[in-house]
């Protein structure tokens, strides 16, 4: 439970950086990405999946934060 709720969370950081100027695109494109690893990892059948659901995230978070960052407002 604790996973989904940290993909839940780095979808409401990413939208909450739309206040702070990044596109409302990419902030979308994060979020159906995320949408679509929470159920990936609802249906996986052993830690191994669930381990590689929560990589790929880590690492889409990572180059979501890269490419909104200089669009933010401080």
């Amino acid at each position: 439970e604790m996973i989904k709720f940290r993909f839940y969370d780095l979808e409401e950081r990413a939208e909450n950086l739309i206040e702070k100027g990044a596109d409302q695109n990419l902030v979308a494109d994060f979020s159906i990405f995320i949408l679509q690893k929470k159920e990936e990892f609802n249906k996986a059948k052993n830690n191994d999946e669930k381990k590689k659901i929560i990589l790929e995230v880590r690492e889409e978070w990572k180059k979501f934060v890269q490419t909104v960052k200089p669009m933010l407002k401080n």
